[in-house]
């Protein structure tokens, strides 16, 4: 699981902006980015905010270790409708749908994802973004297709065409990155180009 989807509610009724992974920080005025639906690969399901790679088959599928920062087609987006049929059951914290709405950006749209580790290197208004392609030798909790901050030799992969545009901010009291103990609480804005 890329975020803690199953804190109380009443652990996020914080003061200030609170988003949620997959929500649009929306820029007044603009349109909030290109959101384009896609078919979801067969038995696969999404997380909102979760980084998105076309198969073969032109269908989406989830982050492997032969991915390039190339191959990152965009973000599952929380808001946007779907253009199939709604599964008839949902999980907390996936996007329900046989087809999901994937936030490619342009527009200077941003989007809210869930931040799995900073290491030593914080989130930072126009910082790098890096993409989970294998297991952590330091922390096997980590993701595969997370994002983090630093790039990490066999690890990680720069997604060139995304930049933070937001600071990390927790909509819980517990403010965490993805460890042992659950899944990150950090959610940051991303600007793709």
């Amino acid at each position: 699981m890329l975020f803690a989807y199953n804190k109380r509610f009443d652990e996020a009724l914080k003061r200030g902006q609170v988003f949620w992974p997959g929500e649009s920080i929306k820029k007044f005025g603009i349109q909030v980015a290109n959101i384009e639906p896609i078919m979801v690969a067969e038995g696969t399901r999404f997380e909102w905010g979760e980084v998105v790679v076309r198969d073969a088959d032109n269908r989406a599928r989830k982050v492997t270790a032969t991915d390039t920062g190339a191959d990152f087609m965009g973000i599952v987006h929380r808001n946007a409708s779907a253009t199939y049929s709604v599964l008839s059951e949902q999980v907390t914290g996936y996007a329900p749908r046989l087809t999901i709405s994937v936030f490619r950006g342009g527009q200077e749209g941003v989007i809210a994802v869930p931040v799995q580790n900073v290491g030593s290197t914080p989130v930072a208004v126009g910082g790098d973004v890096y993409v989970r392609v294998a297991e952590s030798a330091t922390n096997p909790d980590l993701p595969i297709g997370g994002i983090e901050t630093e790039a990490i030799v066999d690890e990680t992969v720069l997604w060139e065409d995304a930049k933070f545009a937001e600071p990390a901010t927790f909509p819980f009291k517990d403010e965490k990155y993805t460890d042992a103990s659950g899944a990150t609480t950090a959610v940051a804005g991303i600007e793709i180009k």
